[in-house]
């Protein structure tokens, strides 16, 4: 071992992966590098991150905070050692905060998630995986599609989307909505082609697809240009964060 590091406990053995931890709490150090040890990682604590990622071979795995400043320094060793693995303990484990450190490591957990979920998400990154709570998941990948081409819809429009999908019929519609028949026939007709759409099935497959005909939680709809998601309440339009 280098005099830049030091290990918990174990020599540094190049066959097994090692893992540097930068910028952690102590206390939460000394737990999660206790766990690593058990776990069969050499844990080191390098002064120059970037030169520990550029040194040797094996396995390498940095594990940091989502402040600005350890997401520059992932920067770095990404960008001097593409193959370091690198995992993002967040403080902010959130929508946004998941969005804003993915871009710029491997995988990234709770900063306050049980010791064993953290080992997983750790195993996960080295196998070229991330793990991300499942409704993180289906708001990034709602954001990804109503980012890409759907439009933003107004409470009217959501409102038909799901009264089509309870079965009221486009007659009964009309009348509720104030108009003819034959005008909320073009109206709609227009909504699908903007869901990408030509036909009612169509444009319900999608709608659902996306979340869009869910009223209390189409959270889908509400996320800001920052990443930050809110709710609309369904039947009087008001949003919650």
């Amino acid at each position: 071992m280098n005099g830049s590091t030091h290990a918990f406990g174990q020599p540094t053995v190049l066959h097994r992966p090692q893992v540097a931890l930068v910028d952690l709490p102590p206390v939460y150090r000394r737990g999660l590098g206790a766990g690593l040890t058990e776990a069969g990682y050499v844990v080191q604590q390098p002064s120059d991150l970037v030169a520990w990622a550029g040194d040797g071979s094996g396995t390498k795995i940095a594990v940091t905070t989502d402040t600005e400043t350890a997401l520059d320094l992932l920067d770095c060793v990404r960008s001097e050692s593409p193959s370091v693995v690198t995992v993002v303990l967040l403080e902010d484990a959130t929508l946004a905060g998941y969005s804003r450190a993915l871009p710029r490591c491997t995988g990234a957990v709770p900063l306050h998630a049980e010791l064993e979920d953290v080992l997983v998400a750790i195993r996960a990154a080295a196998n070229g995986f991330t793990l991300v709570p499942v409704d993180v998941a289906r708001l990034l990948a709602a954001r990804g599609e109503t980012g890409a081409d759907l439009p933003e819809l107004s409470e009217r429009e959501l409102g038909w989307l799901r009264a089509l999908a309870d079965n009221v019929t486009v007659f009964s519609l009309a009348r509720s909505s104030g108009y003819s028949e034959r005008e909320m026939y073009r109206l709609l007709s227009a909504l699908y082609d903007r869901l990408g759409a030509t036909t009612r099935t169509g444009a319900l497959l999608r709608a659902d697809r996306l979340g869009l005909l869910r009223s209390s939680v189409p959270a889908q709809l509400t996320i800001d240009s920052g990443g930050t998601a809110s709710r609309r309440s369904g039947s009087n339009g008001r949003r919650s964060k």
